[in-house]
């Protein structure tokens, strides 16, 4: 379908919160799931990731986030395998991390969500 792909996996009890393409979700816990398949190229791509970016940025200090982008892989922030990925708190310095590796992302053939998706519940997220 080649839209950013909005994954609300639960509804925490705590008083944070985040906001992406409009949706809105609470707690202090949140995974972003993304296409980056070839379909998303051009103006597609470049919103979501300014999108995602503003995501990031409205976050407090103290809520953790993670990101995974897909295609027909799966592509977890900072390139951590299953056993080393793990949610991050959104302080300034994981920010403009994040922002160096969302740059240096790549759109990928095919779009095969199921393994980000996992991925993404594995690491019990509010949202």
């Amino acid at each position: 379908m080649g839209k950013a792909a909005v994954l609300v996996v639960g509804a925490g009890d705590a008083t944070g919160g985040a906001e992406f393409f409009g949706a809105k979700a609470t707690g202090n816990k949140f995974v972003f799931v993304v296409d980056c398949s070839r379909s998303m190229a051009g103006e597609r791509w470049q919103l979501a990731c300014l999108e995602l970016d503003a995501a990031i940025n409205r976050l407090q200090p103290e809520p953790l986030f993670y990101v995974v982008l897909f295609d027909g892989g799966v592509h977890r922030m900072f390139h951590h395998d299953d056993r080393e990925a793990a949610l991050f708190p959104a302080t300034q310095q994981n920010k403009d991390r994040f922002r160096e590796w969302l740059a240096a992302a790549q759109l990928g053939p095919e779009t095969r969500p199921f393994l980000s998706v996992k991925c993404a519940l594995d690491l019990h997220p509010d949202a």
